[in-house]
């Protein structure tokens, strides 16, 4: 083994604790968001209530993601992760007792929405340097070869905890919704102790005198890349129940199931890809943007063609597969774009993109499939290609995979 690649594993070693927290954040995440919707209906709330709530806090989250990043380069990456910790357990055990004793509050429907999205709203705002703080952390901790692996990690880590918060939404359905948020809370407080006592605090010691502006210029198709990545996925995550019922005459229940096993291979396809395959080719991280890029376009395209809903599941791991190698590869050129002391303002930038993508991708898919059913894939398969075919075309033009401040 190399004098680099035992660096890189000793920076992983070091992120373990990390990581533990990050698979325990998603499956939070995940489990409010598969969870809420039936959720909302029990606490007889109207089905657009219960959508302004989830686009409300992604538009938060829009909001807060850059302040934190910019906060994490002062205050401290670990500082920043251990609060949003803190934030959700509280948001989780909030929830649990509203859910516990509505019948004993005798609220009205009007403040029950607004006590829900007023929870919602600080667990986001506060919570929203979580990922941004995460990213920071791995460009601390990997050299700039290995910086695809790390975030490679750090993406499988959020896979797992999307299916460990599916799993838990499957053993307490809509009748243990208060036990299943108590088990989120001490999940999450179970990370922050191991954070508290296994990891310190990774960012520069010392901060600069002259800071250097960011090179914003050179990193929006990573933005944009970003942006149209969670769009799309949320868009697919709202969809697909939809395509099943009116493209091949499956009802309602087997729809649910079924989206539910396509979104589940899509994640698994991502995880083995992010947390074996990109750790295995050690290809460089423009490289794995570009062919994440080209198996995503092309597993849109096919999409809109497929005539089984198996045809579809087998697209959607090709779509999983494409995700693995983008998600890393993207985030690697954003970190070695900026300099040591700009991770987290990089990385907060790119939190606001997510929360953008997350807002606007179950609206603006929901528009287009009223339109015709596989509009959403051809739009999304077009704007990947576009992106492809620039990507090639910098990469030609510059003859060097990313520019980096002196």
């Amino acid at each position: 083994m190399s004098q680099s690649d035992k660096r890189q594993n000793s920076g992983l070693r070091i992120a373990l604790p990390l990581f533990f927290a990050l698979i325990m954040n998603a499956a939070a995440h995940a489990y409010f968001t598969i969870t809420f919707p039936a959720l909302g209906r029990e606490l007889k709330l109207t089905d657009l209530d219960s959508s302004l709530i989830l686009s409300i806090s992604a538009v938060v989250m829009m909001l807060a993601a850059p302040g934190w990043g910019w906060l994490c380069e002062s205050w401290g990456r670990r500082r920043v992760i251990l609060t949003g910790l803190i934030v959700s357990a509280c948001s989780s055990i909030t929830l649990a007792l509203v859910i516990g004793i509505r019948s004993e509050l005798a609220m009205m429907v009007q403040w029950l929405f607004l006590t829900l999205l007023t929870i919602r709203i600080v667990h986001t705002a506060l919570s929203a340097g979580v990922q941004p703080a995460a990213q920071a952390v791995i460009a601390d901790l990997t050299l700039r070869e290995g910086r695809a692996r790390g975030m490679g990690f750090m993406g499988a880590a959020f896979g797992l905890g999307t299916i460990a918060g599916g799993f838990l939404a499957l053993l307490s359905g809509s009748h243990y919704l208060v036990a299943g948020f108590l088990c989120i809370a001490a999940m999450l407080s179970v990370s922050v102790v191991v954070l508290v006592f296994n990891f310190q605090e990774t960012g520069p010691a010392e901060k600069q005198a002259l800071q250097a502006a960011l090179p914003l210029k050179a990193v929006l198709p990573y933005f944009l890349t970003t942006l149209l990545g969670l769009s799309m996925y949320s868009a697919l995550q709202q969809i697909t129940s939809w395509r099943l019922q009116d493209g091949f005459a499956m009802a309602s229940h087997q729809s649910v199931q079924f989206t539910g096993a396509i979104m589940m291979a899509t994640m698994i396809a991502m995880i083995v890809t992010q947390g074996g395959l990109v750790v295995r080719l050690k290809w460089s991280a423009q490289k794995l943007r570009l062919t994440g890029l080209c198996l995503i376009a092309l597993a849109l395209l096919v999409a809109t063609v497929v005539i089984t809903p198996f045809m579809l599941l087998a697209v959607m791991m090709m779509l999983g597969l494409g995700l693995g190698m983008l998600l890393p590869g993207n985030l690697a050129l954003l970190s070695l774009a900026a300099g040591n002391n700009q991770q987290g303002k990089i990385a907060g930038i790119n939190g606001m993109c997510q929360g953008a993508g997350l807002a606007l991708g179950p609206v603006s898919g929901s528009l287009l499939y009223n339109i015709d059913m596989r509009l959403p894939y051809l739009l999304a398969g077009i704007l990947f290609t576009l992106l492809t075919i620039y990507g090639v075309y910098m990469l030609k033009r510059t003859g060097q995979t990313v520019s980096v401040p002196g």
